[in-house]
């Protein structure tokens, strides 16, 4: 008789709690405000000119508060609130709310409806069933990112229909497209400025030089051949000659001291080459070796070089210089006739 009584109790207690657990209210979800109820009698009923306000919960423990308007292309969400909250049962559907410490009572009217209270103002609140889970996340979402809305700033987030979502995407893809294409377009101008520029540059300069040895007087130019002459029969030139044989590599002394020399029986030799275009190490040497009249075969041996890059290189030299295709000895007879 004991046993039996013993399994009676055990049965009724075992449904007692899973009665007890069952009636459990959980608040998880969104809520719409739909009525607003003041002590002095107002009473406010929404959505008023498409706002309300929204309540998502999360769980019990945390609630993100926010401003909804309800348009025809979708809604316009404004960022509001979060808050820790705890919820305590009172009995009888009544609750204590707790939302940042502040204690606030909560009624239970059913599933769907909700109560609470703030400074004696009754707001009752709706369980939403029109919205998609996917929806309620993307406003969670929004309000998590921003919290600092005022109620004097415009509504600064949005939470669109899925046609406008993707008419938005494409307009911001042909936008980014438009962007860039102007940069390339841009940088192409830019680009062809530069080299138009630079070619004026270029051709400026060959006409002064040109010029300058049409305009020189003969006593001048009688002058500068006769320290010509001298400079192709010094030691400095035989020994360069013989070292240039002999496949002796050039210094970068050597190099220098090429220089000085040039531009002491062709003044201003150097300076009128490299006026014209922004030239390589290469390309540089194998000017300077050609005004010293050192065969384009020495001159691969000087640089380390096969003879097609130097021939190459020459022809390349006046197709930059002059903007046209030319052979290899229209660059050396150019070279030959600066400051001579």
């Amino acid at each position: 008789m004991k046993q039996i009584l013993s399994y009676i109790l055990f049965f009724l207690l075992v449904c007692s709690c899973q009665h007890s657990s069952s009636n459990k209210y959980h608040l998880e979800g969104a809520w719409t405000l739909t009525h607003l109820n003041y002590p002095i009698g107002e009473t406010y009923d929404f959505p008023i000119n498409g706002i309300t306000y929204l309540h998502i919960y999360d769980g019990d423990s945390i609630l993100y508060a926010c401003r909804l308007l309800y348009t025809a292309s979708g809604i316009i969400v404004a960022s509001g609130s979060i808050s820790q909250i705890t919820l305590s049962e009172l009995g009888n559907g009544n609750m204590m709310y707790m939302e940042d410490d502040e204690p606030r009572p909560l009624v239970i009217v059913n599933d769907s409806v909700i109560t609470t209270q703030k400074s004696g103002a009754v707001s009752t609140w709706k369980r939403v069933t029109d919205m998609s889970d996917v929806k309620i996340d993307e406003i969670r979402e929004i309000i998590r990112n921003d919290r600092s809305i005022d109620a004097n700033e415009e509504v600064r987030h949005y939470v669109l229909s899925t046609t406008e979502r993707k008419l938005l995407s494409a307009n911001h893809r042909l936008i980014y497209a438009l962007i860039a294409v102007f940069v390339c377009l841009l940088i192409t101008a830019q680009v062809a400025v530069a080299k138009h520029q630079k070619v004026r540059r270029a051709d400026r300069r060959l006409r002064e030089i040109e010029e300058e040895i049409a305009l020189r007087p003969q006593p001048v130019r009688m002058a500068l051949k006769e320290v010509e002459r001298s400079f192709f029969m010094s030691d400095y030139y035989r020994q360069l000659q013989r070292g240039i044989t002999e496949g002796k590599r050039l210094k970068a002394e050597d190099w220098q001291e090429m220089e000085r020399q040039l531009d002491a029986v062709y003044p201003s030799f150097t300076n009128h080459l490299l006026s014209l275009y922004s030239m390589s190490e290469l390309e540089f040497q194998t000017s300077l070796l050609i005004k010293l009249r050192v065969s384009p075969s020495d001159i691969a041996n000087v640089l380390a070089r096969d003879i097609s890059t130097i021939s190459s290189t020459r022809s390349r030299l006046y197709q930059k210089v002059f903007h046209k295709k030319g052979s290899s000895k229209q660059w050396d007879d150019f070279v030959l006739s600066i400051g001579s």
